[in-house]
């Protein structure tokens, strides 16, 4: 992070700084930070207490004069001695820092968080206008890497399996830099003499320290009604500001009074790292917050306490949070209720899915071990046909609406292509396959049997639509790979192309309607899309575009 905040600061100035870092959590007041800073940059005059008739003013002027290089001093957690000191103590250290920059001796980068940005907001205070706000944002893979890496081999300690390692904490954390810096940490002291491995890894992600720590920093850093917005918009993985006056409206809040206010929080909540932009969406920075922490948060108890947080808000705000809290009970019943409903289904279908298997044995015992006229024959058939029909439907539907449980590991993609596509020449003497690959030997993330059973279902769907020839094309684009189906069979009309992925639609009396919106949800739970349009060379293509890495 220290060399994040230089960079950040040495990319507003061509002139080069001799950086000084003065870490300022511990310390108690202002007047401990001068003596700290006094005794870093002159630690002779400062044991020897040569700086007493000195004002703070005056000993950082006279050092930075007779400095060759300018002088950057960076100051650290500067919101920690920020709300442990008086507003008067504030003021004389930060209009000393005024008066220095003025005289454009010395450089000061203040790192902080919530207390410095309001003091850089505030009309009255020295650093208002004097202050550019800049955020650092998240870590990149490679800032992760250096963050975890130099420390450990600093101290001859060696990470087994290093870039599954960091990989895993980049996507864990969200490159969020003091999470980081915190799995580090137990990974550390969890160590095996010096080696740790992903065992050791994955036991610190999976940690209650490490979830503490996580819902912690929530806490702190966000105020009530951020957590509120926060805990609304829980589910989703992207939002937008439309999205949250959505829910609002149905309480009958209105944008015209809020939508200003609900936007400054949104930005806030950007600012402190807790979700970020893109364009006009925002997302979760950190995935474990969301997927584990903001549910408990939906408690009535969590609910109950934050509301006594804000017992001395305006009316406007208080009326605000009402709403958004009766859109999060509603939210968190309906979520009762489906989960309910959910258990209900699939017991129905249980209950469906064992008379029909009763039924279908006993059909193929009369045809095995009696003898049956041919009327009888045609009616029984009729029967086993509608019975498989059953069978067919329960399968499909139990596989829609069970959750899909991934098991990630790197597959070749190209391999089951060719696998799946010489089993179906084999057996179907009619139909051409030709497969393209722009891309060999090339590995992907995947559930191998999710994606297995996605594209065997493409091509048996084409081959049931009289295809006689099946084209695949597989290329990759950055970090995305694209496979395309297309085929000459009967095709699909336009004006269904909308709702082909639709549950239990479908124009083919023969099948159950689910089998594409089955494939919908393995691909979208790979972080993918799947999409049709008309073939320009044949009738209809299917494209499936997943990431490389999950």
């Amino acid at each position: 992070m220290l060399l994040k905040l230089k960079n950040a600061a040495q990319e507003k100035s061509t002139i080069p700084y001799n950086t000084i870092y003065i870490d300022s959590s511990n310390l108690r007041s202002f007047d401990e930070l001068e003596l700290d800073i006094q005794r870093r940059i002159s630690p002779r005059d400062y044991y020897k207490k040569t700086h007493h008739n000195f004002s703070f003013y005056d000993i950082i002027f006279r050092f930075a004069s007779v400095q060759k290089k300018k002088i950057m001093l960076l100051i650290d957690e500067a919101d920690s001695i920020v709300s442990k000191s008086s507003v008067s103590d504030s003021n004389k250290f930060f209009n000393a820092i005024r008066s220095l920059s003025n005289e454009s001796k010395i450089k000061f980068v203040i790192a902080g968080f919530r207390n410095i940005f309001n003091l850089i907001s505030d009309p009255t205070h020295p650093l208002y206008n004097l202050c550019e706000g800049v955020k650092l944002g998240m870590l990149d893979k490679q800032e992760v890497r250096h963050l975890i890496t130099v420390p450990l081999h600093n101290l001859n300690i060696k990470l087994i399996e290093e870039e599954i390692i960091i990989k895993q904490i980049n996507n864990f954390s969200g490159g969020h830099p003091s999470l980081v810096q915190f799995i580090g940490k137990k990974m550390f002291e969890s160590r095996k003499r010096n080696i740790i491995d992903i065992g050791i890894v994955e036991n610190a992600l999976n940690s209650n320290e490490i979830l503490d720590f996580v819902r912690d920093s929530f806490i702190v850093n966000t105020t009530p009604i951020e957590k509120f917005l926060c805990i609304l918009v829980r589910k989703e993985e992207a939002f937008t500001i439309e999205d949250v006056f959505d829910k609002l409206l149905y309480e009958g809040l209105s944008i015209n009074s809020d939508y200003q206010k609900i936007y400054q929080f949104l930005s806030n909540l950007t600012l402190y790292n807790i979700i970020e932009r893109n364009k006009d969406k925002y997302r979760f920075v950190y995935p474990q917050l969301q997927k584990k922490i903001l549910e408990d948060f939906s408690s009535q108890e969590f609910i109950k306490y934050l509301k006594e947080d804000i017992a001395d808000e305006d009316t406007e705000t208080i009326k605000l949070i009402s709403g958004i809290e009766k859109s999060i009970i509603r939210d968190r019943d309906k979520d009762i209720a489906i989960e309910a409903n959910l258990d209900i289904i699939m017991r129905a279908v249980h209950n469906i899915r064992n008379p029909a298997e009763i039924i279908h044995t006993m059909i193929e015992v009369l045809k095995r071990d009696y003898k049956i006229d041919n009327g009888v024959a045609n009616i029984i058939n009729k029967i086993e046909r509608q019975i498989i029909r059953i069978e067919e439907l329960v399968y499909d539907f139990n596989r829609y609406i069970k959750p899909f449980e991934k098991r990630i590991k790197k597959i070749d993609i190209v391999d089951i292509i060719k696998d799946i596509t010489n089993r179906f020449i084999q057996s179907n003497e009619n139909i051409d396959i030709k497969s393209e690959f722009e891309i060999i030997g090339h590995k992907i993330e995947a559930d191998e049997d999710g994606i297995k059973w996605a594209i065997e279902e493409i091509v048996k769907n084409a081959i049931k639509n009289k295809a006689h020839r099946i084209k695949i094309k597989l290329n990759s684009n950055f970090n995305r790979v694209k496979i395309h189906f297309e085929d000459d069979g009967v095709g699909i009309d336009e004006k269904y192309s909308q709702r082909i992925f639709d549950p239990f639609f479908t124009t083919d009396p023969t099948s159950t309607g689910l089998g594409l919106a089955v494939i919908r949800k393995i691909i979208e739970e790979h972080k993918g899309i799947i999409e049709f349009k008309k073939s320009i060379s044949l009738n209809s293509c299917f494209i499936i575009d997943i990431p490389i890495e999950q």
